[in-house]
């Protein structure tokens, strides 16, 4: 198994640090940080977010899928083990390769939040989605250990980055969000998190 360290922010190309995982399918392991998977669609070159992952392991069928890259980038500062597996049959039974979350529940989760009424009911769910599964309570609220750019979260909605942009900074005039650390991270209130608590229960698998 190959490693690498990453910095916030950066993004890591599988195949720039093992060219042997070029048409293989990928088992990552995430021991520490988070990273945003996503997949670069060759021939337009459009890049879509798969989900969010920290602290589990992860199964990336890319041999199954020639017109697209894989790659991910780091949320915070990440340490990432990656190593090749045989492609699976897809009748065979993959939870051994996959972490709490799973491409399927990512897809799900990401489905359902761009399926919303609302945009600004899109924005405040993955918002509270991600502090749910990565985020840690404190003495005002929970600290999401990280952000997401207004751009990014755009490209995840389907909305313009203008809405996303007007209605963060609503967000943070209102008292629901903080921006910690010269954006580093997020204090998401207690407000905003039981506000879509019902949403939110019963979307990430138990272990």
């Amino acid at each position: 198994m190959s490693s690498l360290t990453l910095k916030r922010s950066q993004i890591a190309d599988f195949k720039l640090f093992n060219s042997g995982l070029v048409g293989d399918d990928i088992r990552l392991l995430i021991t520490d940080g988070v990273i945003r998977l996503f997949a670069v669609h060759l021939a337009s070159g459009e890049a879509f977010t798969l989900g969010f992952f920290g602290n589990e392991s992860v199964y990336v069928p890319a041999a199954r899928y020639e017109g697209l890259e894989f790659k991910c980038e780091a949320m915070s500062s990440v340490f990432l083990g990656i190593d090749k597996v045989e492609m699976v049959d897809s009748n065979v039974d993959i939870k051994h390769f996959e972490g709490q979350l799973s491409l399927m529940n990512w897809s799900l989760i990401l489905s359902m939040i761009a399926c919303s009424k609302t945009t600004y009911q899109k924005i405040e769910r993955l918002i509270v989605i991600l502090t749910f599964r990565f985020g840690s309570r404190n003495a005002r609220g929970y600290c999401l250990p990280f952000t997401v750019s207004h751009q990014r979260q755009s490209e995840i909605l389907g909305c313009t980055r203008s809405t996303v942009t007007r209605y963060m900074l609503s967000l943070r005039k209102s008292g629901m969000i903080e921006v910690q650390g010269y954006d580093k991270a997020w204090i998401v209130s207690e407000h905003l998190i039981s506000k879509h608590e019902i949403f939110v229960e019963g979307l990430f698998a138990q272990t």
